[in-house]
């Protein structure tokens, strides 16, 4: 091939490979990285194991990555809307943020677990009508699976003149059940099942690899 064959193929080849991408993932629709699944569940384990009462839980599930909730997700950032994607009869929980800058992984955490200080652990109420069901679902001691999926949202319908990475998590089985409380009191690991490992104040059945359920 001479040299501007070569010249004239490259574009082609750029614009295939861009191509590409736009098909494989819609505008503004992009998966979480690996390192990124393996950040949200660290951090969701390391608040669950250094909550308030921590020393005192009798058994927190260590939370894992399940496929499945991260395509209930996907699903649900897709659309781009500010709404809960459960009812009362549903199985699976979520926690959603918006950032309107880039997609900050920490902060949204952050911001779900901060409502600790608006919640009542004994009333299991949240105090003046504020909101703690995000906490209350991080910390939520059955609820051992989590996926989670971003989009960026030019519009977020149902919150006015808003707009950025919508991040979308699932967790299962649901958590912030009313009348119950996230989990209860007592030495730690004292009731993990037979099968399960006690690791940094959490049952665990997996002791040094952060593992995934593949479906």
């Amino acid at each position: 091939m001479s040299e501007d064959n070569k010249m004239s193929a490259i574009p082609l080849r750029s614009v295939a490979v861009s191509l590409f991408i736009l098909l494989a993932f819609p505008t503004s629709i992009w998966p979480l990285s690996a390192e990124q699944k393996e950040h949200i569940v660290a951090l969701h384990n390391q608040y669950r194991s250094s909550a308030n009462y921590a020393s005192n839980m009798r058994r927190m599930v260590r939370r894992r990555w399940d496929t499945r909730l991260e395509k209930m997700a996907r699903k649900h950032a897709q659309k781009c809307i500010w709404e809960s994607g459960i009812n009362n009869y549903s199985t699976v929980g979520e926690n959603m943020h918006l950032n309107k800058c880039n997609l900050n992984i920490e902060k949204a955490i952050q911001v779900w677990y901060k409502e600790i200080d608006n919640y009542a652990f004994d009333s299991m109420k949240c105090f003046n009508k504020k909101k703690c069901g995000h906490y209350r679902q991080v910390v939520w001691a059955k609820s051992e699976r989590i996926g989670c999926s971003f989009k960026y949202c030019e519009e977020v319908n149902g919150l006015k003149a808003q707009y950025g990475n919508l991040l979308v998590c699932k967790y299962a089985p649901r958590g912030d059940l009313i009348g119950q409380k996230p989990y209860h009191l007592g030495t730690p690991c004292s009731q993990c099942p037979r099968e399960l490992k006690c690791r940094d104040n959490l049952c665990s059945k997996y002791l040094f690899l952060l593992t995934f359920i593949l479906n």
